[in-house]
């Protein structure tokens, strides 16, 4: 395990990680990213965009992969899925900011209301949120509430501070609506992702939800907590967390999905119930090209099918590269003509 410091939004983040070469050992273990120094979020051009790392010249090196986990997770449940395989590539696994190893509003206890609340946290998620920060800069020293777009930004600064491009993202729910938002992958190439059982997909909530909503609204006017009313993502969150759960879980990426522009490879869960199925029929709809898989298990279907989502990943690639080659061959035969 590695830490990278970053700064953002005038917080200073911890980034807990861990690299594996690509035959499979870990690069980074139990050390501090001391190179890294902070490094802050205006470092990153938001006219240039990530492919101000890539010069162009053809990589000799392993490709990239990373794989972001989905809410409540951590690094280790992704890593226990894939480190196995695709051993042609280098992998990253990245506890996201409050997760995991990756620490994000503790020290304001559970209890805490000195929180940056400059975005209402019922509010939608637009079509052209793609990846800027979502509010004015943070003036005061208060965490900052985070959206799906800042966590992809987070993601984005942290590989701009390794110098690193990442060839492909995959994403486990939560995890896939970032995946869909970072644009740290290289603009001289068709951007892929993988998205697991992803979020995104807005469900109406059923009567016992919007039950327990309604008297959670109401006990809170009474000043009363009744910590068995909340979603079972939100329990154990500190209060910074549980706000920013509260922004993230209705934000809907239909629009997004439809308008992206990446190569998509869609796993799911025949069983899940989290996202259910209909969940991912609906965003392979969306997505132009994309292609889908679905296989036996729940939302974490992954698990233990890390061979097979390889193999079905890499026989999509190859043909991706095919079709690719091939619109290149035709589109340049246009230009001779």
């Amino acid at each position: 395990m590695a830490i990278r410091t970053i700064k953002y939004a005038n917080q200073t983040l911890e980034i807990s990680y861990i690299k594996q070469n690509p035959r499979g050992s870990v690069l980074d273990s139990s050390v501090v990213d001391s190179g890294a120094g902070v490094l802050d979020s205006s470092a990153l051009d938001s006219s240039a965009g990530a492919g101000a790392l890539d010069s162009g010249a053809p990589n000799k090196q392993a490709r990239n992969i990373v794989f972001l986990h989905g809410w409540g997770s951590n690094k280790e449940i992704m890593q226990r899925a894939f480190a196995p395989y695709f051993k042609d590539f280098t992998h990253y696994y990245i506890d996201l900011p409050g997760f995991g190893q990756s620490p994000y509003g503790e020290e304001f206890g559970a209890e805490s209301k000195m929180l940056d609340s400059s975005l209402d946290s019922s509010a939608g998620f637009g079509a052209n949120d793609t990846g800027a920060e979502s509010s004015a800069p943070n003036t005061q020293n208060t965490p900052k509430i985070f959206d799906t777009s800042d966590y992809a930004r987070i993601i984005d600064l942290f590989f701009h501070s390794l110098g690193v491009k990442a060839d492909i993202i995959a994403g486990h729910s939560f995890g896939g609506k970032v995946a869909m938002l970072c644009q740290s992958q290289s603009q001289n190439q068709n951007n892929e992702v993988m998205l697991l059982s992803s979020a995104g997909i807005v469900r109406q909530k059923s009567l016992k939800v919007r039950a327990k909503i309604a008297l959670s609204k109401l006990t809170k006017k009474l000043g009363v907590r009744i910590p068995f009313l909340r979603a079972k993502d939100a329990q154990g969150l500190n209060r910074v967390m549980y706000e920013i759960f509260k922004r993230v879980v209705n934000e809907d990426f239909s629009s997004i999905f439809a308008e992206s522009k990446k190569r998509a490879s869609i796993f799911w869960g025949r069983d899940d119930d989290a996202t259910p199925l209909d969940s991912g029929e609906r965003i392979h709809a969306l997505m132009k090209g994309s292609r889908f898989f679905v296989y036996e298990g729940d939302h974490y279907f992954f698990l233990h099918q890390g061979d097979k989502i390889e193999r079905d990943f890499m026989q999509n690639a190859t043909q991706n590269t095919m079709q690719s080659a091939t619109q290149s061959t035709a589109q340049n035969a246009g230009k001779a003509n």
